[in-house]
């Protein structure tokens, strides 16, 4: 996440592996456990 907008080049050279800020998360690679109330909804986009 970031509290500012990345440009394209940005977001591909994340994405494809190169530069990487310590604030970058990778959603698909976290390891959570659902706890409480939790509501599941389907993935709106792939």
């Amino acid at each position: 996440m970031w509290d500012f907008v990345l440009p394209p080049e940005e977001i591909r050279a994340v994405t494809t592996g190169g530069v990487s800020t310590p604030n970058f998360l990778n959603w698909q690679e976290l390891k959570y456990e659902t706890r409480g109330e939790v509501f599941l909804k389907d993935q709106l986009w792939s």
